[in-house]
């Protein structure tokens, strides 16, 4: 999948000494993954809800507590199934953190001067906006 990973706005000096804002984008190919080992995320949370339905046809839709531990989590239905012996369908609710990864991250040449002015600026530094037919969405 491709996005935009940032923008960025300079002002551009014009010939006769005005300057103009201009932006640049940079597109890159990105990377969907768990974040099971990031610090800064929040852990994987576990939760159970009943799919049972009442004598009026009406859904049970009553959720047990939220756990970080998948074996805790599921102790709840048993626990429901006591109070409602017809209810024996339920979904499992898990909220799992994942990240966003470019492919390759943005070089500083990109970031600091985008203009082709930097000759640490090639076109073979992964970047795909050096002309127009370089987007893939198009």
């Amino acid at each position: 999948m491709y996005g935009e990973i940032g923008t960025e706005m300079r002002a551009a000096l014009n010939m006769d000494g005005s300057t103009q804002r201009r932006r640049f984008f940079r597109f890159v190919a990105w990377t969907l993954r768990r974040a099971d080992d990031e610090p800064d995320l929040p852990p994987v949370q576990h939760q159970f809800r009943c799919l049972g339905e009442g004598e009026d046809g009406t859904l049970c839709d009553a959720e047990g507590p939220v756990s970080l531990d998948f074996e805790e989590a599921q102790r709840w239905p048993f626990k429901h199934i006591r109070e409602q012996q017809e209810h024996r369908s339920y979904s499992h609710i898990a909220v799992v953190p994942w990240l966003m990864v470019p492919a390759k991250e943005p070089n500083s040449a990109f970031r600091a001067d985008h203009g082709g002015n930097d000759p640490a600026h090639r076109r073979d530094d992964g970047c795909n906006d050096h002309s127009p037919s370089a987007d893939p969405r198009r």
